[in-house]
């Protein structure tokens, strides 16, 4: 089954020297390489915070707005897909990974359609 990862993080943990920051990007890519290696990869972005948008539309009109949810403090960072037996195998996998300390990340199951 496949799995949408997504990889949250509290912006309060942007704030890095560069040696912590590449520090983090080395534990990025050392858990990327291992899920390619043993074929758990699908797919997988680092994304821009700052860049988001939220579109709804109210009444037939589109409402257009910048940023993420404005309820929640982490923002998104980043997604990986990846294959897994189950969730629970999922979560054990991506617990490794800086954004489980520094925020938090969602596993959700896709629907074969």
């Amino acid at each position: 089954m496949d799995y949408m990862v997504l990889l949250y993080q509290d912006p309060a943990t942007f704030n890095m020297t560069d040696a912590e920051r590449n520090a983090e990007y080395a534990e990025y890519g050392t858990f990327t390489e291992k899920i390619r290696t043993d074929g758990t990869f699908v797919d997988g972005s680092p994304v821009d915070p700052a860049g988001s948008r939220l579109v709804r539309v109210v009444g037939g009109k589109t409402e257009v707005m910048n940023g993420q949810l404005p309820t929640r403090k982490e923002a998104l960072v980043g997604y990986y897909k990846l294959k897994g037996k189950n969730a629970d195998d999922v979560a054990k996998l991506v617990a490794t990974i800086p954004a489980a300390r520094k925020g938090f990340i969602e596993i959700l199951p896709e629907i074969d359609m």
